[in-house]
């Protein structure tokens, strides 16, 4: 199943410290939410950040650095 991520990022500053928030909606072609999707978060250092959909199809990354980063998502089985 082929899924759409749809992603605000809002960005803060913490401690002197650039940080982002990254919030979305996993959806399927027709526009349906994915509960219990996997979207994966990869920095350019390739270490990953993993987050679950929730019953809205909703997620939340917080606290990630500043930088470029590629999100993919997984529908559950």
């Amino acid at each position: 199943m082929r899924v759409a991520i749809l992603f605000i990022a809002l960005s803060s500053l913490a401690l002197a410290q650039n940080t982002a928030e990254l919030r979305g909606h996993v959806t399927d072609p027709s526009g349906l939410v994915v509960a219990g999707a996997t979207i994966t978060l990869q920095d350019s250092g390739r270490r990953t950040h993993p987050a679950t959909s929730g019953p809205d199809g909703a997620y939340v990354f917080s606290n990630l650095a500043s930088g470029d980063y590629r999100a993919t998502a997984t529908a559950p089985q």
